[in-house]
């Protein structure tokens, strides 16, 4: 994704607050709110937009949880 937006990886998104995530997912797992915990970790708003999706549908790729899209 950093590529495909020129962004370097390291500005996209802290690497805390993905970490975070990943280790305590937010419940139920969806768009909105892994965008309120990427918030909380004081991600810019910017951020959340670009990458609260993806980060959605990595969380419930890897849980077995069916993507509602």
């Amino acid at each position: 994704m950093s590529d495909e937006l020129s962004i370097p990886v390291e500005n996209l998104v802290p690497a805390d607050a993905t970490r975070r995530i990943a280790h305590e997912p937010p419940l139920p797992v969806t768009e909105s709110t892994v965008s309120e915990a990427l918030i909380a970790s004081e991600v810019r708003p910017w951020q959340v937009s670009l990458v609260s999706k993806p980060i959605e549908k990595a969380l419930l790729a890897n849980s077995g949880t069916p993507d509602e899209d």
